[in-house]
């Protein structure tokens, strides 16, 4: 069976991840697979989002399904919302070829996403929420939708020492006052993540006393952000990392890891984060409460509620008893619940369906 992913902007985010992990494990299962980006060279822009979408995707789109013909593809499995918005027309262009649709997103689903939705063999989304989403809006029935929820990318953080020694050590590697707290947050810097009501939070004296903001990740958004620090004096209290792609000394360096993001779906910097021990804090929106147990290794908290979530990190931070608790009840749980060789398995379960129905 020839598998193709295809993934729809190259942008390093957790979708992209997700696809260049199951590139390599399909691969080492034995499966002749291949990724193509629509956009390889694609950097994130709202700006440049729109104009792809509009004028970008049908040239893509042919440019795909051309490929696809030459190279036989059995079976196309999309991910992100442009790949997804292309394959109702591939199965339409390309007869006989298994499609595989994934709903990752909280976003607005365009109307070619939700034409690939009905059209495909199967839909996978990763989450429960993501689950009755695609089920209300386009009425695919259950035998033909189902969960596969996020792989633990780093399944090596389940065993990352989070010592006092190895704290203090990262906190000073990265420029950071090794005895006051510190809050972190791993997200691109694009609009809805909103890492500016962290920011703001800090200013306004909402977070304990010394606390110390450290930001990872990069994006259109970050010299916002970097603006709005500096117009609040707070260059002392918050840290700006970029694209991070060394992560244990930033979750050595933390506390815990909060979310303030209003439009993910199940975000994979709370999975990471729990692996390595730290309890983590978010926003209820879309799925992200599943990514971890309320009050047993996370506090989940209402959207948009600042207030809420500002009272969140301070119980955490003032309760070590209670830190450290959930600190072992996440990393136990990131550990079995993403194992990426459980969810290896429920792919090529899926992918193996698709074989015996042809």
């Amino acid at each position: 069976m020839k598998i193709i992913l295809l993934l729809g902007r190259s942008q390093g985010g957790g979708t992209e991840a997700h696809a260049n992990w199951l590139l390599g494990a399909l691969k080492g299962a034995g499966y002749e697979t291949k990724l193509y980006s629509l956009f390889p060279s694609h950097r994130q822009s709202s700006y440049a989002e729109r104009f792809l979408e509009v004028f970008g995707l049908p040239l893509a789109q042919s440019r795909f399904i051309r490929w696809a013909k030459i190279e036989q593809a059995d079976l196309v499995i999309c991910f992100g919302r442009l790949a997804n918005c292309c394959g109702y027309q591939i199965k339409q262009q390309i007869p006989g070829i298994s499609l595989i649709a994934t709903c990752r997103t909280n976003r607005r689903l365009p109307t070619g996403y939700r034409k690939t939705l009905v059209a495909a063999d199967l839909v996978l989304t990763n989450s429960q929420w993501a689950r009755r989403r695609v089920a209300r809006i386009t009425g695919v029935v259950d035998e033909y939708l189902h969960i596969m929820v996020n792989a633990l990318l780093r399944p090596e953080l389940g065993t990352l020492s989070n010592s006092p020694v190895d704290q203090r050590k990262a906190r000073l590697s990265l420029r950071l006052d090794p005895y006051r707290p510190v809050v972190s947050m791993l997200a691109h810097f694009v609009p809805g993540k909103n890492q500016e009501g962290l920011i703001r939070l800090l200013a306004d004296g909402k977070l304990p006393s010394g606390t110390q903001l450290l930001f990872a990740g990069a994006g259109p958004r970050l010299r916002d952000c970097q603006r709005l620090v500096s117009r609040l004096g707070l260059e002392r209290e918050v840290r700006f990392l970029g694209k991070a792609g060394e992560l244990n000394n930033i979750f050595r360096a933390s506390d815990l890891i909060a979310s303030t993001s209003l439009r993910d779906s199940l975000p994979n910097a709370l999975i990471e984060a729990q692996a390595a021990g730290l309890p983590v804090v978010a926003y209820d929106v879309a799925g992200a409460g599943e990514a971890f147990e309320h009050k047993k290794s996370g506090l989940l908290v209402p959207a948009a509620d600042a207030q809420a979530l500002s009272g969140a990190i301070g119980t955490l931070l003032a309760d070590d008893e209670l830190r450290n608790g959930y600190s072992k009840r996440a990393r136990e749980q990131a550990v079995r619940r993403f194992d990426p060789n459980r969810v290896l398995e429920d792919y090529i379960r899926h992918i193996g369906s698709l074989s015996r129905d042809q």
